[in-house]
């Protein structure tokens, strides 16, 4: 083993030794002016040499976070990687540039693989990465990975990513020639001080301050009246929710001052709370071309996106919204909106990790995230993400529901079945419940509630699926206590999938497009 010597480890305790961040091909230091971190190499090859970045060249931004450390500049970094890209704005001899960096396709920590019958053949491993550290060489077989076996039906890939994402470690069983080892895939954590936060803390749910005014609109003198008036106008049936009104208005501002932005901005607000989505999406592209947009333009441009099923395209105004205001909850969560209705679960679990550590209270956030996890076939932390939606204030029939499904799928049938009791509670008449009660009670060898929770069943569901399988599950308990065999049939789990049976939830436009002033005319 290489020694390192003793004067090098106390240098890069004083002064701050360069990181990797692989994702981007960047060695950085904290900067000497302590608001920036110095880039000291750019790999060759990678995303950031494709952007010509230099060695002495600054970033300020990521993701529209200053960041003024390694430590911060990491964590900005893993945060945007769930989003495709990461946007920097960077400094060179006094003047700034804004880029955008597409990390490299290499997957989770470093792994190459393909996926076989009896597990996870890696294909090649990354210079430099976790999996080169922990001896990981192409060839191997990965055969299970957070306790979880990999038999060619899981995919390695997306059970990976979200550990890598936000940085932690992963273990996993490798096989190689006559020997089977456990080994562990280190996460990335930030190379700073303890008390420099692994993640964001969560931040007030109150809504933004209001931005400053914008500038005033230049126009010919003889319009001027003519304008202030339908400003006015606009912005009083705008603030009376009287939207018809408010689009018209602003139509006419437009019409007679094409570069308003915040017209724009507004009538397209007006036109999304109208339901006229494929006209606000024109309307919020016209204002989201200028400089000076407002954040909730990009909101609902994606909103308007979301909304004509055109979840992809939705994204990246999403990405927009949440790089000009990162403090903002609601553009993660829409975006966790869209990869949920895309079945991307991994970017789906990120998106609304990053929601609810801006606003823990976000109820339907959280139970969004358990979807993700139960699709990602982690129930534990399914159960984990439920009640906390459930403390949320987020209590409700369905919610009970998927939380019972997820200690179901722990094999825990006592708390199963009490969450199912609470959605019947919540809810008597819902067959499908009475449905599954049964089904767990009988599991437990509990014969007289199974018997009971189906004929309610029967007698709620009539004719229709529900009442068909609890009329044959007390014909198969008949025969069972009779001596025959005769097994309960299983009910449809509620859980996401490709068409999830729970909606695809959708997140609320983004309000409070700033006004024109009446003097700004």
């Amino acid at each position: 083993m290489r020694r390192v010597p003793a004067i090098a480890i106390l240098a890069c305790l004083v002064v701050a030794c360069p990181v990797r961040a692989d994702e981007l091909g960047l060695d950085v230091r904290d900067g000497a002016d302590s608001k920036s971190v110095e880039i000291v190499r750019v790999g060759e090859g990678s995303p950031a040499a494709a952007e010509s970045l230099q060695a002495g060249d600054l970033v300020i931004q990521v993701q529209g976070t200053a960041v003024a450390s390694v430590g911060q500049y990491r964590q900005a970094v893993l945060s945007a990687l769930g989003y495709g890209e990461v946007g920097l704005v960077v400094m060179r001899a006094g003047w700034a540039r804004h880029i955008r960096l597409r990390p490299a396709l290499t997957g989770a920590f470093g792994i190459t693989a393909a996926q076989r019958p009896a597990g996870a053949e890696v294909v090649s491993v990354a210079s430099g990465s976790p999996a080169a550290a922990a001896g990981l060489q192409p060839g191997d077989l990965i055969t299970m990975a957070d306790g979880r076996l990999l038999d060619g039906k899981s995919d390695f890939q997306q059970l990976a990513t979200p550990f890598a994402s936000r940085g932690a470690s992963l273990d996993i069983v490798v096989k190689r020639a006559d020997w089977t080892k456990t080994l562990t895939l280190a996460g990335r954590a930030p190379a700073v001080a303890a008390s420099v936060p692994r993640s964001p803390p969560p931040l007030p749910t109150t809504a933004p301050p209001t931005p400053a005014p914008a500038p005033p609109i230049a126009v010919e003198p003889s319009r001027a009246g003519e304008v202030t008036d339908e400003v006015r106008a606009g912005n009083q049936a705008y603030d009376a929710q009287n939207w018809a009104e408010a689009e018209a208005r602003f139509a006419r501002v437009v019409r007679i001052v094409p570069d308003a932005p915040n017209a724009w901005g507004r009538m397209c607000h007006a036109q999304v709370m109208q339901s006229k989505f494929k006209e606000a999406a024109e309307t919020c592209k016209s204002a989201s071309a200028y400089a000076s947009a407002d954040p909730s333009v990009f909101q609902n441009l994606g909103y308007t996106l979301f909304r004509l099923g055109r979840h992809v395209d939705s994204i990246e105004p999403y990405r927009k919204a949440s790089e000009l205001k990162p403090e903002w909850a609601l553009p993660y969560a829409s975006a966790g909106a869209s990869y949920y209705a895309l079945a991307d679960w991994p970017r789906t679990e990120i998106s609304y990790r990053l929601a609810v550590e801006r606003d823990p209270g976000n109820a339907r956030a959280w139970q969004s995230r358990g979807d993700a996890a139960t699709a990602l076939h982690k129930p534990a932390d399914a159960v984990a993400h439920y009640q906390r939606a459930q403390a949320a204030g987020g209590g409700s029939p369905e919610l009970s529901t998927l939380l019972g499904w997820a200690y179901y799928d722990m094999g825990q049938l006592k708390e199963a079945e009490s969450a199912f009791r609470e959605a019947n509670r919540l809810d008597p008449k819902d067959a499908n419940v009475l449905l599954v009660l049964g089904f767990v009670a009988d599991r437990q060898g509990k014969p007289d509630e199974a018997r009971e929770a189906w004929q309610r069943a029967a007698a709620l569901g009539g004719e229709g699926e529900a009442g068909s399988k609890a009329r044959q599950n007390l014909a198969n308990l008949a025969a069972r206590l009779a001596g025959r065999s005769a097994p309960a049939i299983a009910p449809q789990p509620m859980r996401p999938g490709p068409a999830p049976t729970a909606r695809a939830p959708t997140e609320e436009p983004r309000l409070d497009v700033r006004p024109e002033t009446d003097s700004g005319i």
